[in-house]
């Protein structure tokens, strides 16, 4: 014997084959049924738009004009054996691991090259090194500025300080 269906709203019999309860007028879609279609939907968009955003990243090389996709630990790679270390790595921003450091008895001179190994072209560009004394002791920071280094170029920067110093590290590489 089949089974009737009675409205969830009014607790009245609703005919066969109908989708409505005559009397209430209510869809008799399942709670279930219309979650699981919710997670779907949301599951279809998330899959989407998340997909979307784990392209491969893409650096120019300096001797060719062409851009090739390759994956970060291969631009880590590439960059060591350029002789860059990561400024900025959430920026793909890399400066060459020995810079060189000129001291006078009134200035501190920091040069170095940084290589911009993402796919965004900045308008500004900053980059700072942290000075020491003989003590280790925290004495200023020399850095300098850029307006504007494209994907795929390379910056050589000249970082300045008004006195003379012992040490030296990268305190801050910045853009946008």
């Amino acid at each position: 014997m089949a089974r009737t269906k009675l409205c969830r709203k009014c607790k009245m019999e609703i005919p066969k084959g109908a989708s409505k309860c005559p009397h209430c007028q209510s869809n008799q879609t399942s709670p279930v049924i219309t979650l699981l279609a919710i997670i779907i939907v949301i599951g279809g968009v998330w899959l989407f738009f998340g997909n979307r955003n784990k392209s491969n990243t893409s650096t120019s090389n300096s001797s060719s004009s062409s851009q090739t996709a390759v994956t970060k630990s291969e631009l880590e790679q590439e960059m060591e054996e350029k002789g860059y270390v990561w400024g900025n790595k959430s920026l793909n921003l890399a400066i060459t691991k020995n810079n060189t450091c000129e001291t006078s008895e009134y200035s501190t001179k920091i040069t170095g090259v940084i290589y911009n190994a993402s796919r965004t072209d900045y308008s500004y560009l900053q980059v700072s090194f942290a000075l020491y004394n003989e003590n280790d002791m925290k004495i200023g920071n020399a850095w300098t500025n850029i307006a504007g280094l494209k994907s795929g170029e390379s910056w050589k920067f000249e970082a300045t300080y008004l006195g003379k110093c012992s040490k030296y590290k990268l305190d801050e590489l910045t853009g946008y």
